[in-house]
């Protein structure tokens, strides 16, 4: 309800009255006039009430928290620690503190150390560090996130507080990549011929392999129809292979190094470069048969045969024939 004010500021002893007035009018009292103004008065006390306990709860939930978390990038079958500052903002001591690590189903493990860490007290405003030593167990590369549990009591209280997060680190295996001929496919490579050879690319690490194309590298001793070729990605312990049309000189040695250059990404999309020699043997078709690797071909002998035969036999036809007809002219002759 607006009552006008006079130009002191004050509300004018008429308006006052015609403020009663209009209240009485609507079922209030001279008495529930008071009445209201006193539950009013309650409402704001029980509200400034309210206020205060909120914040003194906000300030008792953070009295312990965590001030930093510095990790290790852990290498594969290598040890790393994890370094974990509790900090006592708060009013009062903190003690039995006990900051724990939950490894279920992760493929890490404490090493020379346990997954819990006890701090007996911390002083408020103080901060203390907990410090956990993990092995990884076969882990593949990755970011990895472990759960954290934190238990506590205020000084002179019986009551456990837990507060609870999450910590994360990275695990980062190097890809080990190997190269080498398929010999159960290739069988033998022969000089001044073209010859398809196969060559697998391994990954021998626990790290995938995204990314990866292999270059066939110049050489004196051959020449390369297609020197790039696209692999794609290759998983942790496993391989895939490429196939090259390659053509061996005649003056190539018995043995040749082929450079392979394998370019590749690893998890964290860190390139790599890596150049890797593949040996193979190579062979004259002459060497190839002394050593069995293949049969000696009879063909063109054969074929030689055939035709010296079809030559020996038209010429004994022919040589018969003309022998019949010098016969016959000499049988007439004589009766003549």
């Amino acid at each position: 309800m607006y009552i006008p004010n006079n130009r002191y500021g004050k509300l004018c002893d008429e308006c006052k009255e015609k403020a009663k007035e209009k209240a009485i009018e609507k079922g209030f009292g001279a008495g529930q006039w008071k009445k209201k103004k006193k539950i009013t008065t309650m409402k704001i006390v029980i509200i400034l009430f309210c206020l205060t306990f909120i914040l003194l709860s906000i300030n008792y939930i953070s009295a312990l928290r965590v001030d930093f978390i510095n990790t290790e990038t852990i290498l594969q079958g290598e040890s790393s620690r994890i370094f974990i500052g509790i900090e006592n903002d708060g009013d009062d001591d903190i003690v039995d503190v006990s900051v724990e690590l939950d490894f279920t189903e992760l493929p890490f493990a404490p090493y020379n150390s346990n997954s819990e860490y006890g701090i007996n007290e911390i002083k408020d405003g103080k901060t203390e560090t907990a410090v956990f030593e993990i092995i990884s167990m076969n882990a593949k590369s990755g970011i990895y996130k472990i759960p954290l549990k934190i238990s506590y009591k205020i000084e002179d209280e019986t009551t456990v507080n837990t507060k609870e997060s999450i910590i994360s680190f990275v695990v980062n295996s190097i890809p080990i990549i190997k190269a080498s001929q398929r010999d159960d496919v290739d069988g033998f490579l022969l000089k001044g011929r073209l010859n398809e050879i196969t060559i697998d690319i391994l990954n021998k690490g626990l790290s995938d392999v995204q990314f990866a194309e292999a270059e066939i590298g110049s050489s004196n001793y051959f020449d390369s129809l297609k020197s790039i070729q696209y692999i794609g990605d290759i998983s942790g312990d496993d391989y895939e292979y490429i196939e090259f049309k390659i053509y061996f000189k005649e003056d190539a040695p018995r043995i040749v190094n082929i450079p392979v250059i394998i370019r590749y990404q690893d998890v964290f999309n860190t390139q790599y470069e890596k150049e890797l020699m593949v040996r193979v043997n190579t062979y004259t078709t002459e060497e190839a048969i002394a050593e069995g690797l293949m049969a000696k071909d009879y063909k063109p002998m054969i074929i030689g045969v055939g035709i010296g035969l079809v030559i020996v036999f038209i010429l004994y036809r022919k040589i018969r024939k003309w022998s019949k007809n010098k016969k016959m002219k000499n049988d007439t002759g004589g009766k003549k």
